[in-house]
């Protein structure tokens, strides 16, 4: 007796080390799991997780997902409105309705019914190429049924799933909860899914909420059984939006040190949520309004390289192409850059402003966007619209150490705007009119910054331009972005690497000082023989050719003397800028995307044309 008292025992607490085990299995062991239940196509962040569960459509088939497990969303316990697949769910199938979200309760007692959502519902998504499905509102049955009638709803529910692994057996399944049915059905799943550990969303009443100690200490027992299945525990909790995602990934932590799969988004599930691993955004959205090109436009020719110098893309959008919709987690802020055009369809911009700041993505405004975006948004951004006043003179009064950064601040009566930055904000600048207006022209604010013209960028006679403000202080500061590594294209393995390499444009001009050598000259002894480091010089084939084949035949013979002696320098590599000056690049378009395979060729008739002999 108590030898088989002893042997109970011992079995008993290896049962329980193996389940304290699983856990805390190691996080490399467990899946990254991400949930978007968007209509359109799933943002590029998801592509971060192992498995990812959607709403099945056209534009996320599994296809769009290299590399990822796709599981597409089932309701098996009710209907979704809206959603075809259950419009003819017959009238007696039909057991209540869920009034929180509007579905009809399915009988799933039924064969029939049972074959309807199987059939009607689970085949035409496994037609489409999922392999993979999310099986939710498992228990829906719970609030309409008791006794007998809800265990005939249980054994409908294991038969269902029993089904759907017989006509599918390589079929992948997560359970949403489905506690009571889990020792018939575990074998059957990869994973089991829970709401609610911490956080939550209540439909009925729109609200976040605390889960309470009781309602927590009883999930848990059960979700530690579903582990002792040896099932992974998937958790997905609910937060509003904040800045960032702020409070995110502590609560996704926190589940994970309780042993589980952490997924913390927003209710409608279209947020970019925090999980095992927590994606960092690193695209920035520019909005303009510029007409011209945009190679040409002010945000491309000055706001790119200071974002691209911090680790980020910049993704460029005129508004007259349309924005896409503001994802949390898809980009790490996104800046409307006003340069004067106005804009077309002010209530569209303050309407999709008012939703990436109702959403906790960072804004940043430039420029002239006082009259691109209408009251409501302004107040929404804790502003009031800045507006025109006629001041006779106007003072500095403030400004931060990030402005001023290439050149100093001159105000000018002409530019005063009556503003005020919102409460809680840090004013980079403040100016103020002689009859007492103030001006808050720059600051950083509780949901991103601004910086209103002409302080952002001073354009020179010779229309090189000058930023006033330090551009990479601004986008760290208003984009709350956090220190990390960023990709710099000039190391290797950690060694720093120089390149030089100096274009042929102007090869044969005169320089416009004494003894008026051509540039070539002055450039070699000038630079080349002077620093003797390693560079790639380059000449245009085409001003070196004498006679009728050469741009400049009365200088082709002296150009070609010096770019001999120049290509003779032992650190110097001999290079080609092709036969003539793209001067057309939209034009040359496609011969210089060939570039590459024709300098080949450029070089060998350039070596032959100076002469130049290269061991």
């Amino acid at each position: 007796m108590q030898r088989t008292r002893w042997l109970r025992f011992l079995t008993f607490m290896v049962l329980a080390v193996w389940a304290g085990l699983s856990w805390a299995a190691p996080e490399d062991s467990l899946p990254s799991v991400g949930l978007y239940y968007g209509s359109g196509p799933a943002p590029a962040a998801f592509r971060d997780f192992h498995w990812l569960v959607v709403n099945p459509g056209a534009e996320r088939l599994p296809s769009a997902f290299p590399g990822q497990q796709v599981f597409a969303y089932v309701s098996v316990g009710e209907t979704v409105p809206g959603d075809a697949r259950y419009a003819q769910l017959p009238q007696d199938c039909v057991l209540g309705t869920n009034r929180s979200w509007g579905g009809k309760i399915i009988d799933l007692a039924k064969s029939s019914c049972r074959g309807y959502v199987l059939h009607q519902v689970v085949d035409p998504i496994w037609a489409q190429g999922y392999r993979g499905f999310f099986l939710d509102t498992l228990d829906s049955y719970e609030s309409v049924t008791k006794g007998a009638a809800r265990h005939a709803q249980e054994e409908g529910l294991v038969d269902l799933i029993k089904a759907l692994k017989t006509a599918h057996p390589e079929a992948k399944l997560i359970a949403n909860r489905g506690f009571s049915v889990l020792p018939e059905i575990h074998g059957d799943l990869v994973a089991v899914l829970a709401e609610s550990l911490y956080r939550g969303w209540d439909q009925a009443e729109h609200r976040y909420t605390e889960v309470p100690e009781s309602e927590r200490r009883a999930l848990l027992r059960e979700l530690h059984k579903a582990q002792g299945f040896g099932l992974p525990v998937v958790i997905v909790d609910y937060m509003p939006p904040a800045m960032n995602r702020s409070g995110w990934w502590e609560d996704a932590q926190r589940i994970r040190a309780d042993g589980f799969i952490p997924y913390v988004s927003n209710p409608e599930l279209t947020a970019v949520g925090a999980g095992l691993r927590e994606p960092m955004p690193r695209k920035v959205l520019v909005l303009y309004n510029s007409t011209q090109p945009e190679e040409y436009s002010t945000p491309f020719a000055n706001g790119a390289m200071p974002l691209e110098y911090l680790g980020y893309i910049p993704e460029f959008r005129r508004l007259s192409q349309g924005v896409p919709p503001p994802v949390p987690g898809e980009y790490a802020g996104v800046i409307f850059w006003s340069d004067g055009d106005p804009v077309d369809d002010v209530p569209a911009l303050s309407h999709w402003i008012r939703e990436a700041r109702a959403q906790g993505i960072p804004i940043l405004l430039l420029g002239d966007f006082q009259n691109d975006l209408d009251a409501k948004t302004f107040a929404a951004l804790g502003m009031i619209a800045p507006r025109s006043v006629d001041a006779t003179s106007v003072e500095l009064i403030h400004a931060a150490a990030e402005m001023q950064y290439e050149m100093s601040i001159t105000p000018d009566a002409r530019d005063f705007l009556a503003a005020q930055a919102p409460s809680e904000s840090r004013v980079w600048l403040q100016l103020q009119a002689a009859h007492g207006d103030r001006e808050d022209a720059a600051a950083i604010t509780p949901w991103g910054g601004y910086v209103l013209s002409p302080y952002l960028l001073t354009t020179l006679p010779n229309k090189d331009t000058r930023w006033l403000v330090d551009p990479f202080a601004l986008y760290r500061q208003a984009f709350r972005l956090p220190k990390m590594p960023v990709p710099d294209t000039t190391t290797e393995s950690g060694r720093r690497l120089f390149m030089a390499h100096t274009d042929g444009d102007g090869f044969v001009s005169r320089a416009d000082f004494p003894p008026y050598h051509i540039a070539g000259q002055v450039y070699m002894d000038r630079i080349l023989k002077k620093y003797r480091l390693p560079f790639t010089g380059s000449v245009i084939v085409g001003d070196l050719l004498p006679g009728d084949r050469g741009l400049y035949p009365a200088l082709a013979p002296l150009g070609t003397q010096v770019a001999r002696e120049l290509f003779r320098l032992p650190y110097v590599e001999i290079g080609s800028h092709m036969w003539s000056h793209p001067f057309i690049n939209q034009a040359l378009k496609y011969l210089t995307s060939r570039s590459v395979l024709r300098d080949g060729g450029n070089s060998a008739r350039l070596s032959r044309a100076v002469g130049v002999a290269r061991s």
